[in-house]
């Protein structure tokens, strides 16, 4: 079930707020997507400050390509957010941020293990992509190749660089961007 635009407004603009107030989201560090179709998502642009978004400024984009139309850039990182919506149509939500305790053990660049009693993440592991500059091509292989190896995780470490959370809501990413911090 994807969302309509406005919905996906909505829910994207509120959660931009919400990640801004808990530390989650800083500045302009991060973005956030919204499935609208089976092609395409709605993204938020690049280098802007969340606090002063409007529903004009979000970016639509199409999933197979990362195109997309207007003089507003989408978030660089659109390929990611494309990569997950490609691999898991239960997706309907994703949140990149830099938060800190989740970006400063991504810098060991390796997988986190853990037992259900130690997180309220779904997988028993929290899987890190490989390194990668941010905003290329690389990146964002290295995002599917861990889609593919870690087929029940929602959230990953992308290290030196921060996380990538997905649910199947705005609820269900939110939480589980909250649980990769409260984990790491």
């Amino acid at each position: 079930m994807a969302f309509t635009r406005k919905e996906a407004e909505e829910k994207i603009l509120s959660s931009c707020l919400r990640l801004v107030e808990t530390g989650l989201i800083a500045r302009t560090w991060g973005n956030i997507s919204a499935r609208l179709s089976d092609e395409t998502f709605l993204i938020t642009p690049s280098g802007r400050a969340y606090d002063s978004l409007t529903p004009d400024d979000l970016v639509e984009v199409k999933i197979k390509d990362c195109s997309y139309e207007g003089d507003i850039k989408p978030s660089s990182e659109k390929g990611v957010h494309a990569a997950v919506y490609a691999q898991r149509p239960e997706a309907e939500f994703v949140i990149h941020a830099h938060s800190n305790n989740a970006s400063a053990i991504s810098i060991l660049q390796e997988d986190i293990k853990f037992t259900r009693f130690e997180s309220d993440l779904p997988g028993g592991v929290i899987p890190t992509a490989r390194y990668a500059m941010t905003s290329t091509d690389k990146l964002v292989r290295h995002v599917a190749t861990v889609l593919k190896r870690h087929p029940k995780a929602k959230a990953m470490l992308l290290p030196y660089h921060g996380t990538l959370c997905y649910g199947g809501s705005f609820e269900e990413a939110m939480e589980v961007t909250r649980n990769l911090e409260k984990t790491a």
